[in-house]
């Protein structure tokens, strides 16, 4: 075959395969939900819980891979403690004992397939109170993705409610497109929240009874398409339904907004900078991360300027949100109730920091230690149960 054959050939192969990707997704968006719930949703378990209902109500969506937590316990008697009827929603099946402790503190229980992350089983959770939707002052969304609340925190569920908004998130993100890392300096502080990516965090949501009341709230939910792929269901899901909040005109915000946050920084002194700087978690990004410890090295050795050390702590936040990156900061400054747990499966390093921020809270933090340390053996990782420093790059080489 010569050159050019080759060449034909490689050219449609390549088109098929566009083809084929593009008919997959296609079939998903069109068929996957109307297949799960001809298929799937049969076959879940429904357990009546031992809350009873009120006029607010929380779905909370758990995947308990290694059993449930006391962490869950607290979540679900915190939920239940500011009037909220717990729905909690399994995205795994549950032995005996793990479901009569769930149901003992919910409402309802769901068991489930995990298909959909959280948004099919806040889907499920929507469903299950379609009926006592018109009645509800309040409906949160909340998931296990995070432990909440945090010793000494503020209590999210009340600020939310009393905010006068009708759609509240803990979090947002995508308000500002960063430049690349070695840019960083070039980084200006805007949130813009008509960004078509903006959206504010699905693991902490509170929504008001206008917005519930909403005749095109439920049609979301029953044509929500679902999709065990995580990146489509970000997009359809976290960033899709705050675009539906923002398009019907409700009123949207977060209990805690960072628009000042580059004015904040700017009134600490060099020290509480560093010190907060030094606690910033880098989940998924090994360029950023490396490059933050590589200046809090050299500036240990007073080589750095404090605006470096600003613009740095606002590129994490801008890369990689809020709701990882800095939660230390935002509990000791503003008394944020969530830490996200991925962290300690993702980087080592921001596993070491998600450790020392926990054993902070002494015997508080205990039973999260003790979750750490079930996820390290489950996933067989290294270098859990001791909170000494992660070693760090010695500086910057340019």
């Amino acid at each position: 075959m010569s050159l050019d054959g080759r060449k034909l050939k490689r050219e449609i192969g390549r088109v098929l395969r566009q083809i084929a990707g593009f008919s997959a997704m296609a079939g998903e968006y069109l068929l996957a939900t109307r297949r799960h719930d001809r298929t799937l949703r049969p076959a879940q378990v429904r357990t009546i819980g031992c809350v009873p209902r009120t006029d607010k109500a929380a779905i909370y969506v758990v995947f308990p891979r290694h059993g449930v937590q006391a962490s869950h316990a607290e979540s679900l008697r915190y939920i239940a403690s500011r009037g909220y009827s717990p729905v909690t929603v399994s995205n795994l099946a549950l032995d005996p004992a793990d479901r009569a402790a769930l149901a003992r503190q919910s409402s309802l229980l769901i068991e489930r397939a995990n298909f959909g992350y959280d948004f099919g089983a806040y889907r499920e959770g929507v469903l299950s109170l379609e009926e006592e939707l018109p009645t509800l002052r309040r409906l949160v969304l909340l998931n296990d993705s995070c432990w909440f609340p945090l010793p000494g925190s503020r209590d999210w569920l009340t600020l939310a409610e009393g905010s006068g908004l009708d759609y509240v998130g803990a979090a947002s993100n995508y308000a500002i497109d960063p430049p690349d890392v070695a840019r960083f300096e070039s980084l200006e502080w805007r949130q813009d929240r008509t960004r078509r990516s903006f959206h504010y965090c699905s693991f902490a949501l509170s929504m008001s009874a206008a917005l519930i009341s909403d005749p095109d709230f439920l049609r979301f939910w029953r044509g929500f398409h679902l999709s065990d792929v995580k990146s489509r269901t970000v997009r359809r899901g976290e960033i899709g339904l705050t675009q539906w909040a923002i398009r019907r005109g409700h009123r949207h915000g977060s209990v805690f907004e960072i628009d000042g946050i580059d004015g904040d920084l700017a009134r600490l002194d060099h020290a509480a900078l560093r010190h907060h700087a030094g606690r910033i978690i880098i989940p998924e990004h090994s360029v950023l991360r490396d490059t933050i410890a590589a200046f809090l090295a050299d500036d240990a050795a007073g080589a750095v300027p404090r605006r470096t050390l600003e613009k740095l702590f606002l590129m994490a936040v801008a890369r990689q949100g809020m709701a990882y990156t800095i939660p230390a900061y935002l509990h000791e400054t503003a008394g944020y109730p969530f830490l996200k747990k991925s962290p300690v499966w993702l980087d080592p390093v921001a596993r070491q920091k998600t450790i020392r921020f926990v054993e902070g809270f002494g015997a508080d933090g205990a039973g999260m230690v003790a979750e750490i340390e079930a996820i390290a053996r489950d996933r067989g990782l290294r270098d859990v149960g001791s909170s000494a420093e992660p070693q760090r790059p010695a500086g910057r080489t340019t």
